[in-house]
């Protein structure tokens, strides 16, 4: 049965003698989406800014606004934040998920 649900992108589960069907959910770490806007001095919003999953080679790049997204594999992981003439930043994502 799992050989069978795999290839099709379901996923079986077996309750009182009864096999349930479905379509397989996405894994959890699929589904950590990062979003921010990172702004300096003033709270001026810095477009070009590099915000990068630490330890991996998944990032992004701010928006004209300042504004990013990302999806993340480790919801406990680090972001680093990089632009020309700003000192690097790190941030751990489980000091924001409270």
């Amino acid at each position: 049965m799992k050989e069978v649900t795999a290839n099709l992108g379901l996923e079986y589960a077996i309750e009182e003698r009864m096999i349930i069907i479905s379509k397989r959910r996405e894994s959890r770490s699929s589904q950590n989406l990062i979003k921010g806007i990172v702004s300096g001095e003033g709270d001026k919003k810095l477009q070009g800014v590099s915000v990068v999953e630490k330890g991996t080679s998944n990032g992004t790049t701010t928006d004209v606004d300042g504004n990013y997204s990302l999806k993340v594999s480790n919801p406990k992981g680090i972001l680093v934040f990089s632009i020309v003439g700003y000192a690097k930043k790190k941030f751990r994502l489980m000091d924001f998920n409270r």
